[in-house]
């Protein structure tokens, strides 16, 4: 099916969460079902297009973040960018897991909502009467509930967020053998980026640290650690420290390995 992917709102779209970004994640999740035409309507709040490089047969509108999910989807009907057949809406504020394929079978309706979250219309019209919709008209509704639900709309559900899809299997498979043979301690489930250094640190569990990363003498529960970021002598549990980022506490032994 064709997909319109609305990424208009989130500012929290390139950042680390478990073994990609929040792109990446909501992106894994629904293009297995794109076909050629799916349609990425963004608001500059991608830094690094790079994940969607896949997508060069792809239409990429631009839209100011003001707009709003129903003021993009009227402007790619205006300039004719809307699917004629079954389309699914994604909007960015959370990673929704579903059977995506089965909906069409599940349901005789036109219109399904994924718990307001993600959309599914049986066709174009069934589109156009949500955009031309009025309060005094019924809409051929139905809601479902996906797999799983997992909030990504803003920095406070990040930690949440990392910590439900370390949880359901998006960890490295290799930390614990890692650990053994470089200078640091681990409980899963982790995610540690192959080019992240870590040293004298016990990792664990529900951390993710990125590409480029340097952590010393840390203890981190819980925790994000973005690309390129820099930490020494901190102990962390529930935090997010930032892509880049260099913070660089009191020198101390937190830890002994």
């Amino acid at each position: 099916m064709k997909i319109v992917f609305l990424l208009t709102t989130n500012n929290h779209l390139n950042s680390r969460l478990a073994d990609g970004t929040v792109l990446s994640q909501i992106l894994a999740q629904t293009l297995p079902y794109a076909t050629d035409g799916s349609l990425f309507v963004t608001a500059g709040n991608l830094v690094d297009d790079s994940v969607l490089a896949f997508a060069e047969k792809s239409a990429r509108l631009d839209l100011p973040a003001e707009i709003g999910n129903i003021g993009a989807l009227r402007a790619c009907r205006e300039k004719g960018l809307l699917p004629d057949g079954p389309c699914l809406v994604v909007t960015d504020g959370t990673i929704v897991i579903a059977k995506y394929d089965k909906i069409e079978a599940q349901t005789e309706s036109k219109i399904v909502s994924l718990m307001n979250r993600a959309f599914w219309f049986r066709s174009k019209n069934a589109l156009d009467k949500v955009l031309d919709w009025e309060s005094d008209r019924e809409l051929d509704t139905e809601t479902i509930r996906p797999d799983k639900m997992i909030s990504v709309g803003d920095v406070d559900d990040l930690v949440q967020a990392n910590r439900r899809l370390l949880g359901i299997g998006y960890s490295s498979k290799n930390a614990l053998e890692r650990s053994y043979t470089e200078e640091f301690g681990v409980i899963p489930p982790v995610y540690l980026h192959e080019e992240a250094e870590i040293y004298s640190s016990m990792i664990g569990p529900y951390v993710s640290i990125g590409a480029g990363a340097l952590v010393q003498n840390c203890v981190l529960e819980n925790c994000i650690v973005d690309d390129g970021a820099k930490i020494s002598n901190l102990n962390l549990r529930d935090s997010i420290i930032g892509r880049d980022q260099e913070i660089i506490g009191t020198p101390q032994e937190i830890i002994k390995m």
